[in-house]
């Protein structure tokens, strides 16, 4: 356990990540934070990876080589550093941390973006001479997008160094992206006699993600809307019930029932067109609704 926590601290190994993250918060007094609703809407679940993906842990520790996301230059203290949530997954040889985070502003977001792969790394210890604009296909996601690997060093770099200036025993690779004030990052490390990072998997990780944070966005608009819209108590009521238990199953991964649920509550908002739901109600209702169904079915 001691090895590996040295390890982690000194070279931010991305798959010791789940070992020992009690401990550093304890020894380090790193603050450890709850995750925030709008993270946990944007979290992967099981199903979204393989069958054949192994959970290797998680944690919420707010340092920027475990959860956390810097938002400003020159951080001096924790509040200068955003709560985030990460964890880890094995796939064949290559492991993958996901890092999820949420924002004040957004070009808080995009600078946490622009950061976290040094950050994961280890800061000056691991050179990060370059980062590409575009994911590794060369799509941008969201409103920023960065990728980096290791082998970038061999063509950037005045060295191909790894940690304490060594050759890169593991292979590495970093992509990140921001849209508004969601940020999300996968990290991923593999030892290179293994087996090697799959990059194709981190990009359709990160789609996915930005899908999440479509249903997020129009998940929340709909929340706040459907008090502010619909005044018959008894409709409220029971249109927010089906909200909820949308909620509930999309949160699990259980994506059809979650579909079912509110598909259930476009046919009751139908229902109750031009009766107790005025047409302005049903219109802007149904648009969020219907941009949820289209977002969600896309994770099928």
């Amino acid at each position: 356990m001691k090895n590996n926590f040295r390890i982690l601290v000194a070279f931010f190994i991305l798959h010791s990540l789940s070992v020992s993250f009690c401990l550093a918060s304890n020894l380090l007094n790193y603050p450890v934070d709850n995750p925030s609703k709008e993270i946990l809407n944007i979290r992967l679940n099981p199903s979204d990876f393989s069958s054949n993906s192994v959970f290797c842990g998680q944690n919420t520790i707010r340092h920027p080589g475990y959860a956390g996301w810097i938002r400003v230059a020159a951080p001096q203290t924790w509040d200068d550093y955003t709560p985030g949530l990460a964890e880890s997954w094995k796939e064949g040889a290559a492991y993958y941390t996901c890092q999820y985070g949420f924002f004040q502003v957004s070009n808080e977001a995009q600078f946490g973006v622009e950061n976290t792969i040094e950050a994961r790394l280890g800061g000056d210890s691991d050179p990060v001479t370059k980062q590409n604009l575009t994911g590794f296909s060369g799509q941008v996601i969201g409103d920023r997008t960065v990728t980096w690997h290791s082998e970038m060093e061999k063509q950037y770099g005045t060295f191909d160094k790894g940690p304490n200036n060594q050759p890169f025993p593991n292979e590495y690779a970093g992509l990140a992206f921001a849209k508004e004030r969601y940020a999300f990052a996968i990290h991923a490390s593999a030892k290179k006699a293994e087996g090697q990072i799959d990059r194709t998997i981190m990009e359709a990780l990160g789609e996915k993600v930005l899908k999440k944070i479509n249903v997020s966005n129009s998940f929340f608009s709909l929340e706040e809307s459907l008090s502010q819209l619909i005044t018959h108590q008894g409709i409220l009521h029971s249109l927010q019930v089906k909200v909820e238990k949308f909620s509930k199953h999309y949160l699990k991964g259980e994506y059809n029932t979650a579909l079912n649920n509110m598909n259930s509550f476009i046919n009751e908002l139908a229902a109750q067109r031009g009766k107790h739901v005025s047409e302005h109600a049903y219109q802007t209702l149904k648009t969020l609704a219907d941009t949820i169904v289209t977002n969600t079915t896309s994770l099928l």
